[in-house]
């Protein structure tokens, strides 16, 4: 017998206003170059990508969401939507948190949908969310173009070894 658990946790949402979005959307446009399950993506570890990082660490540990001294940046890119891109269903096993931040979400841009809750958030451009990184989620067709994000994944580096050791 199966039974189907819904996945209840928070998710935190909140609006950074410090980065250069005009900058971070010229960059993600031109660096959108690999195919990643339905969308672009940019190459990892850009250094714009990583002051966002950076940023959300900072965040994690001011409003005590957790210790993130103890956490390594793993995966940061830049993720390009334009008209009919989406994201297939997928969390980020083995990592602990991941982050997304809105660097441009005109009209027409999906949501991000987190599965078992079939919770949809409509971002707004500058918004960051943080979330445990074992959240399933997805983006259905986009019905713009230049819905632009850049995100990333926290986890403890042992731990992070031992998954690749083991997969």
């Amino acid at each position: 017998m199966k039974v189907k658990l819904k996945q209840y946790t928070e998710v935190d949402i909140h609006t950074a206003t410090i980065f250069d979005n005009d900058k971070l959307y010229q960059m993600i446009v031109e660096k959108s170059v690999n195919p990643d399950k339905g969308a672009m993506m940019t190459t990892w570890y850009e250094k714009p990508f990583q002051d966002i990082a950076e940023y959300v660490r900072g965040y994690i540990n001011k409003h005590g969401i957790y210790n993130s001294n103890n956490l390594k940046d793993f995966h940061i890119w830049g993720q390009l939507y334009n008209e009919g891109d989406h994201q297939t269903s997928h969390d980020h096993v083995p990592y602990v948190f991941s982050w997304i931040y809105y660097v441009k979400s005109p009209k027409g841009s999906s949501p991000i949908v987190f599965e078992s809750s079939d919770y949809k958030l409509y971002p707004k451009e500058s918004d960051l969310i943080i979330f445990p990184s074992w959240v399933e989620h997805h983006v259905p067709n986009n019905k713009c173009k230049g819905r632009a994000i850049v995100a990333g994944n926290l986890g403890h580096k042992e731990q992070i070894q031992l998954h690749e050791e083991n997969t």
